[in-house]
């Protein structure tokens, strides 16, 4: 349940994000301390356009959904549609592209601070996989969160992050990540956050799930399998074996 307030703490995330950007654009590989490509390890950089496509598609999503923000707010993609063509089980195994998504605190302890790193892992519906290895993570520049790695693998991204404080709102960018049908039979299901396994962060808002196709939790991002699986190869019918000739003993 979201908190009442005149002012959502979301904007201020923004009006920072905004405010840095524009003193950084000349300094932009030290405008981020904590990008990571995934499976790579932190402190990748990235370029300052990230950051400047965050920005955008953040102030997007405050706009257009100005009453989805809780606790913690996920702003995200509406459904992504795929083809059952598209299937690792027989079909061409073509990837669909997610689009970046963002988890923007609502309060400034929404993210709990940690001595050490914490992780926090999102899971692929039942009927769904990820692509390994493939996907960002970045937080902005001179907020809490100092650090942020990222291991993608079929089933799970987990997000490594280094929280010591708990003194400003924070915003974590996920891009890249790229997503298929595993399965023949249709299928609906959210990306989610596992009651077992979803890592050891503490975020405020943000509700866990144990239900396979992501029922329950809080909806990431939603995806459909539709259409018709291909039909499973034709098993080639071996050749009878010639009778043996018959002769005389």
């Amino acid at each position: 349940m979201g908190r009442s307030r005149s002012f959502s703490p979301c904007f201020a995330a923004l009006a920072v994000v905004a405010a840095r950007l524009a003193a950084r654009l000349a300094f932009p590989r030290s405008f981020l301390t904590c990008a990571s490509r995934a499976n790579s390890g932190p402190r990748r950089r990235l370029p300052a356009i990230v950051a400047v496509l965050a920005t955008l598609f953040v102030a997007s999503s405050l706009i257009a959904f100005p009453g989805t923000a809780r606790a913690t707010a996920v702003y995200a993609q509406p459904a992504v549609l795929m083809d059952l063509a598209t299937t690792s089980a027989g079909g061409s195994g073509t990837y669909t592209p997610l689009a970046p998504f963002a988890i923007v605190e609502d309060q400034l302890d929404d993210f709990a601070p940690s001595p050490s790193p914490v992780t926090l892992v999102f899971r692929a519906p039942a009927g769904f996989e990820f692509e390994p290895g493939r996907g960002y993570v970045f937080a902005v520049f001179g907020q809490d969160i100092t650090q942020a790695g990222i291991v993608v693998t079929a089933q799970a991204v987990t997000l490594t992050l280094t929280i010591p404080s708990m003194d400003r709102i924070d915003l974590v960018l996920l891009a890249g990540l790229r997503v298929r049908p595993n399965g023949t039979e249709q299928a609906i299901g959210h990306v989610y956050r596992p009651v077992d396994g979803g890592g050891t962060a503490s975020l405020s808002g943000m509700v866990a799930t144990a239900d396979p196709a992501g029922i329950g939790g809080t909806a990431i991002i939603s995806l459909v399998a539709q259409g018709e699986a291909p039909p499973p190869a034709a098993t080639p019918t071996p050749a009878p074996t010639p009778a043996p000739d018959g002769g005389d003993a």
